[in-house]
C-alpha cells in the first residue's frame, strides 16, 4: 500500500507538471509517449506469445501519431466515440459467452488503434487547442469519479456492478462516482461560466463521460481477464502499468473533447 501512495503522489506531480509547464511541442511527445506505452501493453494482452505482432502494432500507432497534425481531429473523434458507445455490446457479449467478441487479428489491430489514437488525439486538443483548465477538467472529473466510486463501494457497497469482469465494483459505488463527478463539474461550470441551456448540456456531456470512464476500465479488465493477467504491466510499481492508469481516460476523453467541440 505505501508503495501505491508514493507511486501516485509522484505520478500526480509529474503530470500536474506537464500540464502546466510542458510548451506545446513537448508536451504532444510526452503524450505520444505514455499513449505508446499502453499501446504497448495493449498489444502484450492481445498478442503475448507473438512479438512480430505487438513489433507492428507499435510502428503503426507511432506512425499514425507522427502525423497527428495532419489528421482530422473531428474524424478520430468521431470515431473513437462510436467505438465506445459500441463497447457495452462487447462487454455484454463477453459476460454472456465469457469470450471476446472480436478473436480476429484484424479486429483487435483495428480496435486497438481506434483506442489509442483517440485517446492520443483527444489529449493533446485538449491541453494545445481548448488549453490547460479544460484538460484539468477532463482529468479531475474522471479522476474524482473513481476515488469515490472507490470509497462509496467501501463503504456502502452492497450490489456487484458486473461481478464476471471486475468483482469489486458495486452499484452503489458508480452512483457515488457519478455524483461526486457532478460536483466537480458543477465546480468547473462556474470557472468557465457556464449558464443557461449550455448548463444542462454540460452536466449532460459529463454523466455520459462519467458512466463511460467506467466502461473504459471494464473493457481493459475483460482483456486482462481473458488473458488471464492481473495488470497490463509493471512500468508502476503498485499500480501495474500504464494502461492501467489511463484505461478509464481512454474512453472518457475522446466522448469528453468530442463533446466539447459541438457544445
Amino acid at each position: 500500500m505505501l508503495t501505491r501512495i508514493i507511486t501516485g503522489i509522484v505520478l500526480l506531480i509529474v503530470v500536474l507538471a506537464g500540464i502546466f509547464y510542458l510548451p506545446q511541442r513537448e508536451f504532444i511527445w510526452v503524450a505520444v509517449i505514455i499513449a505508446g506505452l499502453a499501446a504497448w501493453e495493449f498489444a502484450s494482452i492481445m498478442w503475448s506469445q507473438n512479438v512480430i505482432k505487438r513489433g507492428l502494432f507499435l510502428v503503426t500507432f507511432l506512425i499514425i501519431a507522427g502525423f497527428e497534425q495532419f489528421l482530422s481531429v473531428n474524424v478520430i473523434l468521431f470515431c473513437g466515440t462510436v467505438w465506445w458507445f459500441l463497447v457495452p455490446g462487447v462487454l455484454w457479449h463477453y459476460v454472456r459467452t465469457k469470450r471476446l467478441l472480436f478473436d480476429n487479428w484484424g479486429f483487435q489491430f483495428g480496435i486497438g488503434l481506434v483506442i489509442f489514437i483517440p485517446f492520443l488525439v483527444g489529449l493533446i486538443t485538449l491541453r494545445n487547442g481548448f488549453g490547460v483548465l479544460y484538460l484539468l477538467c477532463g482529468l479531475t472529473i474522471v479522476w474524482v469519479a473513481d476515488i469515490a466510486a472507490y470509497f462509496a463501494g467501501r463503504i456502502w457497497g452492497r450490489h456487484l456492478l458486473a461481478p464476471l469482469i471486475s468483482p469489486k465494483k458495486t452499484i452503489e459505488g458508480l452512483v457515488g462516482g457519478v455524483i461526486a463527478a457532478m460536483l466537480v463539474a458543477g465546480t468547473w461550470g462556474v470557472v468557465f461560466k457556464i449558464v443557461g441551456m449550455r448548463w444542462l448540456l454540460w452536466l449532460t456531456l459529463t454523466l455520459v463521460v462519467t458512466l463511460w470512464s467506467v466502461i473504459g476500465d471494464l473493457f481493459e479488465s475483460v482483456l486482462k481477464r481473458n488473458a488471464n493477467l492481473k495488470d497490463s504491466g509493471n512500468l508502476l510499481p503498485g499500480h501495474g502499468g500504464i494502461y492501467d492508469r489511463i484505461d478509464s481516460l481512454t474512453a472518457a476523453l475522446p466522448i469528453f473533447v468530442f463533446g466539447l467541440l459541438y457544445f
